[in-house]
């Protein structure tokens, strides 16, 4: 049986400081679901371990990052030096897994052409649900459902992104709707 591929879970910063709690959940998640390495960028259009070592992009068959906390589109992770290097990963046939607010990040990659909106962190008591549109995608495994859908929030709502109003995607997949 072939070992399990590990995941690469791309952070501004590592440590990851105590204000930024979706990513410190984001970050448990993917420890808890896959072997994981943590990634950040040197400044140079690469990337380093926790150690602060090199690390090869191209050893992730997929990279995972999670824009929970804030909304912002700045260093170090917006460089372009890392964009360049994101965008070549996903050229060469890797995955780009990009949720909460990092998914506007595809416009900056030049692999989608529609504009998403960006929104939050705040707090809006109102109820919303993630509604699969890929049901059978591994993504969804294990993801409690009801009814078809699995409730996301209630009472508050970390940044985030989404093509809402906008007629997207056009060029990637989608996998869910709220």
């Amino acid at each position: 049986m072939a070992a399990a591929a590990e995941i690469g879970f791309l952070c501004e910063q590592y440590p990851l400081p105590a204000t930024a709690k979706e990513a410190q959940a984001a970050l448990k998640l993917c420890e808890r679901l896959a072997k994981t390495s943590v990634l950040v960028p040197d400044g140079q259009g690469g990337l380093v371990g926790k150690s602060g070592a090199a690390t090869d992009l191209a050893s992730f068959p997929v990279v995972w990052f999670h824009q929970g906390d804030h909304t912002r589109q700045g260093d170090p992770v917006y460089s372009a030096a890392t964009l360049a290097a994101l965008h070549a990963h996903v050229r060469a046939g890797n995955g780009l897994f990009l949720s909460g607010a990092a998914l506007a990040m595809v416009e900056h990659l030049g692999v989608e052409p529609v504009s998403p909106r960006c929104g939050g962190p705040g707090n809006d008591r109102a109820q919303a649900a993630l509604v699969p549109v890929v049901a059978k995608h591994p993504i969804f495994k294990g993801l409690q459902m009801a009814g078809g859908s699995a409730g996301i929030s209630d009472a508050g709502h970390p940044a985030f992104a989404d093509f809402h109003a906008s007629g997207g995607p056009a060029g990637g997949m989608l996998l869910a709707r709220t």
